[in-house]
């Protein structure tokens, strides 16, 4: 007769512990998981014990020490008998007959203290995976892979919600607490009033979920035009690890746990919320494993039809400083509060360090904002106050913000940088970089525009307390509420000429076109002109034509004392916002023209062939769709992921096939617009024209005579 060794005794009390239904030892004071062994067979308990020592081995020290109680885990049998079902894939046929499967959940009774409960249930029909071993369970190709680890995910996702329910508070926060409780309790001091709206939202906090810089960072954001609530939608939808996370901020706090403590890639796929959760803890579970880098390569707008695809690079340590941007008001009803969009500084390739001079790598800035994804030919106001659109996050070229703001509509920009630590300068970059691949919400002109969305944004990055109760729902007001708060550096605009020479501010090109317009009016006599010009500048860019415009120039040339330089520099700026005008209307009058079907009054040629037009428009809608970034990545939820062992790993772009089609149905527009509105395309190319021409007489100038200012911007 052999000794039984002490590791084979071990296990002979461990199986009988359990039998009995106790737990195993842990360290005094954390948490411990206890089997039921009611409908366990003998021969079952050994993998499930080392399952559930599996699933404490996961779980962080803090939440272990602060959840110090024996939790019973009991295998139940639930009406759904099905054995259970292998979750569906993006891209998988979905079935229309599908029932939500339940895995496991928490029960409280009916006068139970929620911070006290201490018993977990699993779906009976996991025992067998249990049993079996993640080596033969069923495989998926996404989520968590098999259902194996779908079972520990799902022990984790309910001790998530214990440690949830716990409602554990700081010391400050308990502190705080009894002092809500003296003040409502000061006896002869009248009627009490009861708690504050601070000391009640404390008291009905929960450790995580429904905490304000939780909710801000997962997009459970505050809603409403006079009284502010948490709705219960979400507008982070897209590329999601599980759609259940989306039922309530809960199940989104359990949901992410799972991934945060099971999946090696969720500091690269959600590198936000994974700091959120790595900092709560203070642990990162997978450091020394990771086998993954984030992709910090974004799609810009701008580059539809161009032939190729314009990226920018968020990589923080090429990050100079990040800006609240902000344009002024604009002519159109939905532009008369501003717009607020964020300007990052990215520094040009070929600095070898991050710097001050970084401001002057303009190319290489990006804006990115929250609008409308219209394909309307022109925006509804009512669709806009319905939240019919849908909304984006956009980023742009901040060459093309300057462009469409400052140079076309005439509206200032203010730039002011974020008083950003560098952390919170990359959890802004990692957020961004979410949104950019998850983000699809609906706009609304009033309660979700582009200043809601960009403060909600904001509060998420900063978790900053001195914004959870402000709610501007304008952009001017947003402008306002950041400075006052001394969250953006408003210094940079003390000097108004510095803050022009270092990119902070750019004034409305509106004063510098009728200065060139009153020069051109003063040359031609004032009120005694004899030449027909407009009586305003705004009429001269958009009510005269090329001809005119350089007949002028030949007669004032020759009539008055000017010189050549600065007058071809007053026509060759006037000329430039011409142009602008010029393009604007035509694409808009483009655009309506097709959609509403009305080609009176075109070539007969260009109405036989304005069907197959119209065709290649939706088609293009379609592609500018499916070219979206939730559309184009396909690979597993969040931020599209590098490889660590890639050599040079991807960048997620739009497929070359959809480039191709796009460009070629674009030249088919084209072309037809050069047959339909040819007098219109023949008065711009002639605008163009004379713009080279008004150039070529700026730089007749003799040589020592210095250039104009205005001539050259």
């Amino acid at each position: 007769m052999t000794t039984p060794s002490f590791r084979s005794l071990q296990g002979a009390l461990s199986l009988g512990l359990l039998l009995l239904g106790f737990s195993l030892p842990t360290q005094a004071g954390e948490l411990s998981l206890r089997l039921n062994s009611r409908g366990v067979a003998p021969m079952e308990t050994h993998a499930i014990e080392k399952f559930l020592e599996q699933a404490r081995s996961h779980l962080p020290s803090r939440l272990k020490s602060t959840l110090d109680r024996v939790v019973t885990v009991h295998f139940v049998k639930l009406e759904d008998s099905r054995p259970i079902q292998i979750p569906k894939c993006i891209g998988d046929q979905p079935d229309p007959d599908a029932k939500s499967q339940v895995l496991a959940y928490v029960r409280r009774g009916l006068l139970q203290d929620r911070s006290k409960l201490s018993d977990l249930y699993l779906n009976e029909n996991l025992k067998p995976l249990i049993v079996g071993g993640e080596s033969a369970a069923p495989t998926y190709g996404c989520g968590h892979r098999n259902l194996y680890r779908l079972a520990l995910a799902s022990t984790l996702h309910e001790i998530g919600h214990l440690y949830d329910f716990a409602d554990l508070k700081s010391p400050q926060e308990k502190r705080f607490l009894q002092q809500c409780s003296a003040q409502t309790a000061l006896p002869g001091k009248g009627p009490q009033t009861g708690p504050s709206p601070e000391c009640i939202r404390l008291k009905n906090r929960l450790t995580v979920s429904n905490r304000a810089d939780f909710l801000d960072l997962m997009g459970w954001v505050e809603t409403g035009l006079i009284f502010h609530t948490r709705g219960q939608s979400n507008q982070l939808t897209l590329r999601s690890p599980d759609p259940y996370e989306f039922k309530n901020w809960r199940e989104s706090f359990a949901v992410n746990l799972e991934y945060f403590l099971l999946d090696p890639e969720f500091a690269c796929r959600r590198p936000a919320v994974h700091s959120f959760y790595q900092k709560h803890f203070g642990i990162d579970p997978h450091l020394a494993t990771r086998n993954c880098t984030p992709q910090t390569t974004i799609a810009v707008s701008g580059a539809m039809g161009s032939g190729q695809v314009l990226t920018a690079d968020l990589n923080p340590a090429r990050v100079l400083e990040i800006h609240a941007l902000f344009a002024g008001k604009g002519p159109q009803l939905m532009s008369r509060w501003g717009h607020s969009l964020y300007r990052i500084v990215i520094c040009a390739p070929e600095r070898r360090e991050v710097g001050p001079e970084c401001l002057n790598d303009v190319a290489h800035h990006i804006a990115i904002s929250f609008r409308a994804n219209v394909s309307d030919s022109s925006i509804s106001y009512w669709k806009g106050l319905r939240g019919e659109y849908p909304s984006m996050l956009f980023a742009q070229p901040f060459l093309g913000v300057i462009e469409e703001y400052n140079k076309s509509e005439f509206r200032e920009l203010t730039s002011l940088p974020l008083r950003l630590t560098p952390a919170e300068k990359t959890f802004f970059l990692h957020r961004a970089l979410e949104a950019h691949w998850e983000y699809g919400g609906r706009y609304k002109f009033i309660t979700n525009n582009c200043a809601t969305e960009a403060l909600n944004f904001l509060k998420g990055t900063l978790g900053e307390t001195r914004l959870n109760r402000k709610h501007p729902l304008s952009p001017l007001g947003l402008h306002e509420t950041l400075q006052k708060l001394g969250i953006v550096d408003a210094s940079v605009l003390a000097d108004r000429q510095k803050a022009v020479e270092r990119g902070y501010f750019y004034a409305s090109k509106k004063p510098e076109v009728d200065q060139a317009f009153a020069g051109i009016v003063k040359n031609c006599g004032g009120a005694n002109c004899s030449l027909p010009l407009p009586k305003t500048s705004d009429d001269y860019l958009v009510r005269t034509r090329s001809s005119d415009r350089r007949s002028w120039y030949d007669s004032l040339l020759s009539s008055s004392g000017e010189s050549r330089q600065v007058l071809a520099s007053r026509f060759f700026l006037l000329e430039s916002y011409v142009q602008r005008k010029a393009n604007a209307a035509y694409s808009q009058q483009l655009a309506r023209v097709i959609e509403a079907g009305k080609f009176d009054g075109l070539p007969r040629e260009a109405i036989d062939s304005a069907g197959r037009i119209q065709a290649a428009l939706a088609r293009l809608r379609e592609i500018q769709q499916l070219s979206l970034p939730a559309n184009i990545a396909n690979d597993g939820y969040g931020i599209p992921i590098r490889k660590a062992d890639q050599e040079n790993g991807r960048d997620v772009t739009i497929p070359p096939e959809l480039l191709e089609e796009q460009r070629q149905l674009l030249q088919q527009v084209i072309d037809w617009s050069r047959m339909a509105f040819a007098a219109w395309l023949s008065e711009i190319d002639a605008t163009q024209k004379n713009r080279l021409f008004f150039l070529k007489e700026m730089r007749s100038r003799p040589q020592a005579e210095p250039a104009s200012p205005a001539a050259l911007r």
